[in-house]
């Protein structure tokens, strides 16, 4: 008997963590998995890990969050609020006023334009290959519950 053996499918559910700079990190861990061949089902992530996770669930392979972050300028992220200008006082007063030290202009911009490349502007337009959405009318893999 001839029989035909094919490798099974290597899937795996993603969650990142967040971490600030750990993101960088989280994109080798992924490079690593796509390398042996897995493809991601699901993602989730918290802060840092949740800007890796919506560019993975974008379509973004390894080499191309490798490139996003060897050309992103990380020194822009840090786009300080009028309050940081005040010294010492500055910055507590930023995170009561503002809640936080930063205005955030900067990375909702860099990663509104990193998923536009994709064609992705709202949860909506995630989708796994050949799917339209679920009966709910919720795209699969994303959850809210």
């Amino acid at each position: 008997m001839n029989e035909s053996t094919t490798a099974p499918v290597l899937k795996a559910d993603l969650v990142f963590q967040g971490g600030g700079v750990k993101g960088i990190a989280l994109v080798g861990a992924y490079s690593v998995l796509e390398g042996r061949g897995y493809q991601t089902q699901n993602v989730a992530g918290a802060s840092a890990g949740a800007i890796v996770g919506s560019l993975v669930a974008a379509g973004y392979g390894a080499k191309d969050l490798y490139k996003l972050l060897t050309e992103t300028p990380f020194t822009s992220f840090m786009d300080p609020t009028w309050e940081t200008k005040l010294g010492l006082v500055g910055k507590p007063l930023s995170v009561f006023m503002e809640r936080g030290i930063y205005k955030g202009e900067f990375a909702h911009e860099w990663i509104q334009k990193a998923l536009a490349e994709k064609g992705v502007a709202t949860f909506g337009d995630l989708r796994n290959e050949g799917e339209t959405s679920t009966p709910t009318g919720s795209p699969s893999g994303l959850h809210s519950d």
